[in-house]
């Protein structure tokens, strides 16, 4: 709940000053032993912090990258080891798809 709390302040601080935000879904990971899946707890935080923030994209002043479902095996939860170096932080791999997504949104934003 903190998490989606203070994302949603910088969203309105940014969006009532005039800024327009993008906003970009976490990269899927394990959890900290890097080695196992997330724990149910986890799981629905990660779950419940995406959902938000995909619900955020507004098509004008907020809009939201989903690199959760581009680094993922297609479940939008569980990465895909082409994509990692380390099961967190992208590889050239990652990182390019990563630009792929975006840059559709980077096209609309005038």
């Amino acid at each position: 709940a903190t998490t989606i709390a203070n994302l949603g302040a910088c969203i309105s601080a940014c969006t009532n000053a005039g800024i327009k935000v993008i906003i970009g879904v976490h990269t899927p990971r394990w959890n900290t032993a890097l080695s196992d899946p997330l724990t149910p707890t986890q799981a629905a935080a990660y779950d419940a912090v995406k959902a938000w923030v995909l619900t955020q994209d507004n098509g004008s002043t907020v809009r939201a990258c989903d690199w959760s479902t581009v680094l993922s095996t297609g479940d939008g939860f569980t990465p895909n080891n082409t994509y990692y170096t380390d099961q967190v932080h992208p590889n050239t791999a990652g990182n390019a798809k990563m630009a792929e997504a975006l840059y559709p949104i980077l096209a609309t934003i005038t």
